[in-house]
Parts: C-alpha cells; structure tokens; sequence
C-alpha cells in the first residue's frame, strides 16, 4: 500500500524492465501504474510554443490583470495565430494567472494562532522606533521587489533583489 501511495516518477523507476520473474504487466499492476504511462515520452514545446509563450510573458508583465482571453486577443492583434484555449494552457505551463481582488481574503483559517499586538503601547514619535518589512515579492521588468517600510514618515523604500539597488518611492506609496 506504501508504494501504490508514491508519485508516479517513483513507480516507474521501480519497475525493472530486465526481471525475468515478473513481467512489466504485473509489475505495473502490482504498482498501481498504467502501463501506458510507462512508455510514454513527452514532447517538447514546438518553436512556435517557445515565440508565444515569449510573448505572453510580455504582455503579463505589462498586463498582470489580463486573463486568457485578454492575452489571446492581445496576441492576435500583434500577428499571432492563437485561441483562447490555447493561451489558457500556455498560461498554465508559465504558471501565471490574472491578477484580480479575490473573494473573502480576511477570514483566517479556524486554527490559525492570534498573535499579540507588540505596539499597542509604543509611542512612535521619532525615526527608527519601528521598522517593517514586507516579503511579499513583486514582478517587475527587471527582476523583483521587496519592500522595507519606516513606519514613522511612512516613507517606502525598495530593494531590487537581482542588483540589491536601493530605490526611495514616492510618498503617495504609503506602508
């Protein structure tokens, strides 16, 4: 039972194609393992997949709201031939989806632990009382951003990981 519950790469190196005693057939019914995914080979992303999927990355870096159908009529309008199922696919092979507000994002799971707040009583009256960083990484042309935040001016700086530059934000980009 241990073995039918592994991952199918692990399966199929366990079968030995070279046992005389078992044959591939029953090795695989013994591993929970279709013979036909045994033999299967994938294929490799056509020269056109590789231009399209070139392009998408593009668009969503200039577009991250834009899902597969946006993507698909942006990619027709600059010469490419595809459908929306298509780019949909593509989509997921890059791993990327629309960036868009999400349903109920502040309810916290059931079992997730309250944390203190540390600051209740701290006054913030002067610089560098509190500082705040925020891991969350953001896709830019050039690479990623993390932020680092001075809660006492509210100034915003970040720091692009690639070169470590350091870059100050306009004040409107508030913590």
């Amino acid at each position: 039972k241990k073995v039918q519950a592994a991952s199918e790469p692990v399966k199929k190196d366990m079968v030995e194609r070279e046992n005389e005693d078992l044959s591939i057939r029953r090795q695989c019914e013994l591993l929970a393992l279709n013979r036909s995914s045994l033999y299967y080979e994938r294929v490799g992303l056509s020269a056109e997949d590789q231009r399209v999927l070139q392009e998408m990355d593009k668009i969503y870096l200039d577009f991250p709201s834009y899902g597969s159908r946006r993507i698909s009529r942006e990619l027709r309008r600059r010469g490419y031939r595809v459908g929306r199922l298509r780019v949909r696919s593509l989509m997921r092979l890059l791993g990327v989806e629309a960036i868009y507000p999400r349903k109920r994002l502040s309810i916290p799971a059931k079992d997730h632990q309250i944390y203190p707040y540390l600051l209740r009583e701290v006054e913030i009256d002067r610089p560098n009382v509190v500082w705040a960083a925020d891991i969350t990484y953001i896709r830019l042309k050039h690479g990623f951003v993390k932020n680092i935040c001075h809660l006492y001016t509210e100034s915003l700086g970040a720091y692009d990981t690639p070169f470590e530059a350091y870059y100050q934000l306009p004040a409107s980009a508030a913590c």
